[in-house]
């Protein structure tokens, strides 16, 4: 029975150092790892999250590379993009626009919370609502039934078992991996 469990637990810290090596800037800040997005009259995947702790309408936009606002969007969640992002150009739907790159401190979305996410700030009134766009979806497991589309953290069950393994056994075997996490 005990090799069973010291198996059971050596298997389970070896999943733990996937996570901090493969996630780790991703983490459920809750109970629940996936956020379902209904369609909304339009057409579009519409929801509310968070950028820097402050909630934000979002259009979920599987075809923008990264998470995009514009100029009057970022500065309510504290983005300084003038002075903390970099001058870039991006092509949108209404051809190539002077835009900052930008790394919000975090992106939230239900209890599924990005840190350092890319994003772009375009200068003027366009988008009129924050794109989340790929630099925060490529880290989830997206599916779409043509009404709902659920976004789900990939390394989800990793966290399961980290949240309910004993921290201090964690830590005495890998006490580096649990101060990470």
């Amino acid at each position: 029975m005990s090799a069973i469990l010291s198996g059971l637990l050596a298997g389970c810290l070896g999943l733990l150092a996937m996570v901090a090596v493969a996630a780790p800037d991703v983490r459920v800040v809750g109970l629940f790892s996936d956020r379902q997005v209904f369609i909304n009259p339009r057409g579009m995947y519409t929801t509310v999250g968070a950028i820097n702790g402050l909630p934000v309408p979002f259009l979920v936009d599987t075809g923008a590379s990264s998470v995009a606002m514009n100029s009057d969007q970022a500065r309510r969640p504290g983005i300084d993009f003038r002075v903390d992002g970099e001058r870039v150009s991006v092509v949108t739907a209404s051809g190539n626009m002077p835009a900052w790159r930008v790394m919000p401190d975090s992106v939230k979305l239900g209890d599924i919370e990005v840190k350092n996410v890319l994003g772009v700030v375009i200068d003027g009134a366009e988008p009129g609502t924050t794109l989340l766009g790929m630099s925060f979806l490529n880290r989830l497991d997206i599916s779409n039934d043509g009404q709902l589309m659920t976004l789900r953290l990939k390394y989800w069950l990793i966290e399961c078992v980290y949240r309910h393994l004993s921290l201090p056994v964690a830590g005495a075997f890998m006490p580096g991996l649990v101060k990470s996490l």
